[in-house]
């Protein structure tokens, strides 16, 4: 799972909004602290969704009151484009983080697992955010070793063919 958005660390939905980093947008390059650039939902348009949808998304906190107590049955690896804490800064065609994944995963030479990855952009990133890596459920060491964004599929094991 990716998230390339403001307090992303464990994409929690109780958000600080600290103040805003600098940062100067040139073509090419990452992005280094200089001038705003983080991009938020003004709070006036934020309500008018909620209002709008209000029996939507209160249904659904509603149908799910246990919320992130819930025992989650598979694996899953969230690679954010920052820390709870922290906001996402844009780079020149999409959000920082994404500008640094898409040139670490270079066109697909990238080689190593989950970990290796969440590294390498992390070390392109300014030191105002911070990329999480956050394993969540059930820990599956292969899986979490394996290439980003591909699927192994498990092989098949052999059954003996039963006695006559």
């Amino acid at each position: 799972m990716l998230s390339d958005s403001c307090h992303s660390g464990t994409v929690a939905r109780e958000m600080a909004f600290p103040a805003m980093v600098r940062a100067t947008v040139v073509p090419g390059e990452v992005v280094e602290p200089t001038s705003d650039v983080t991009r938020l939902i003004p709070l006036d348009i934020q309500a008018k969704t909620y209002d709008q949808n209000k029996g939507l998304y209160d249904g659904i906190q509603r149908a799910n009151s246990r919320g992130e107590n819930v025992n989650v049955g598979a694996s899953v690896i969230l690679i954010s484009g920052c820390q709870d804490n922290q906001s996402s800064m844009d780079g020149t065609r999409n959000g920082l983080f994404t500008e640094a994944l898409l040139k670490v995963w270079d066109k697909g030479a990238f080689k190593g697992g989950y970990k290796r990855f969440w590294r390498e952009i992390s070390r392109t990133m300014p030191a105002s955010q911070s990329p999480n890596l956050f394993p969540v459920g059930v820990a599956n060491r292969p899986f979490e070793r394996q290439r980003p964004f591909t699927v192994a599929v498990p092989q098949p094991v052999p059954v003996a063919a039963p006695a006559r």
